[in-house]
């Protein structure tokens, strides 16, 4: 009954229960208690009553949803389509846009229905509103579909322009269908849909903010991802002659693309004498760990360069003192142990090996191996006598032997 409302219409015009009724008293006070309920409820307080309006509603009800499901779902389609068009227009000009699609929805909604005491809440309008703006944006770009009929789903490619079609097709037949039995409310879908459209139109034709570049990445990362997945395929059918020059190619693009260069290394690592070989494991060491991937990836090039290259591993002062690091910091002191002793032979050429000799001691040390934290110690202290990095050795030589 609550979304009735012509029926709350004729109920609270009195016309039900009328004044003349013999319970028309006790009436009155159940009712009062029954709206200021319905009044304290966080749905009725700051969702969106057309009949009942207050400005500040059209803001608030968008934050506000009938259940988990209905977040969920609304939160799915508003990453998807967020990014979507957050890329091409910076997030000030998302957030704004985002609002004003809401703004959109509640006008069509309240036009459609303005005697409504039924409380609007929920996102689905202002992420309608991003459909709408989304389709234009893109236009006749191929984007992918999600689409499912009964238990069968799939992808397709289409020009973006048919999302809005189809979703406002959608609505509209939803309205005529089922408006009298649902509390989906299709106009606010639908209003979102066309403001978020005209939007995107006015953004798209009357302005540069769009960032066309953009716009066109995921058409080029998947022409990226394309090409990855067929030089792959030959690497997994064993056939590295023929994904090398693909990777290759790719690295001239891409110089910077981690799964490119681990790509080439694995198709190089095939002929470990060729120089091809010898430079991409050098580009692979010389990547910033920190990086997302790139420590691991430095890793696995370095323990297969060290253990395959031909004639031997061709790597400098630098990129050891490199590895020595990582190797540490990935916990792998009995790998880094040879390249400090390495290091510690010409310590002109090593500067920072005095420090790194010094970590991989207390790594040692704290794995309970102190015959080798003792012998690493004193090879530092002899080699450094006088500075701050012997003083450090012998320290640490008198809590090994305490």
């Amino acid at each position: 009954l609550i979304r009735d409302d012509a029926f709350l219409t004729r109920l609270r015009a009195e016309r039900v229960i009328t004044p003349s009724d013999p319970d028309y008293e006790r009436w009155r006070s159940l009712r009062a208690r029954v709206d200021a309920r319905l009044e304290s409820t966080t749905t009725w307080g700051f969702g969106l009553r057309p009949a009942a309006a207050e400005p500040v509603d059209c803001l608030t009800h968008m934050f506000l949803h009938g259940g988990v499901f209905h977040l969920v779902g609304n939160m799915i389609f508003l990453i998807a389509l967020g990014l979507l068009v957050e890329i091409a227009l910076g997030s000030g000009a998302f957030l704004g846009l985002y609002v004003l699609g809401g703004l959109g929805a509640v006008g069509l909604f309240m036009g459609v229905h303005p005697d409504s005491m039924t409380p609007l809440v929920g996102a689905s309008g202002a992420v309608a509103g991003l459909m709408g703006l989304c389709s234009v944006l893109y236009g006749r770009r191929p984007i992918r579909f999600f689409y499912f009929i009964g238990v069968y789903f799939d992808y397709v490619r289409a020009p973006a322009l048919v999302l809005l079609v189809l979703w406002l097709g959608k609505e509209a037949i939803q309205y005529w269908q089922f408006a009298d039995t649902s509390s989906v409310a299709y106009t606010a879908h639908m209003g979102g849909l066309v403001t978020g459209a005209v939007a995107g139109a006015a953004l798209r034709f009357g302005t540069n903010q769009v960032d066309e570049a953009a716009l066109d990445e995921h058409k080029h990362r998947e022409a990226f991802d394309r090409r990855v997945a067929e030089a792959n395929q030959y690497l997994d059918a064993m056939e590295p002659e023929r994904a090398r020059p693909l990777f290759e190619r790719l690295a001239r693009e891409y110089p910077d693309e981690l799964v490119v260069l681990d790509g080439l290394f694995r198709a190089a690592r095939f002929r470990p004498g060729e120089q091809a070989y010898h430079d991409v494991v050098q580009r692979i060491l010389a990547l910033d760990p920190e990086r997302e991937g790139a420590g691991e990836l430095m890793l696995k090039a370095f323990r297969d360069y060290r253990d395959r290259a031909r004639p031997k591993p061709k790597m400098g002062p630098a990129t050891i003192e490199r590895m020595i690091d990582l190797l540490l910091r990935h916990g792998a002191a009995e790998e880094a142990e040879p390249l400090v002793r390495a290091g510690l032979k010409r310590p002109d050429r090593f500067h920072q090996i005095g420090p790194l000799g010094l970590r991989l001691a207390r790594k040692r040390l704290q794995a309970g191996d102190r015959d080798k934290a003792r012998a690493l110690c004193r090879a530092l202290a002899e080699q450094f006598a006088g500075t701050d990095v012997a003083q450090q050795a012998e320290r640490l030589m008198t809590r090994i032997s305490s």
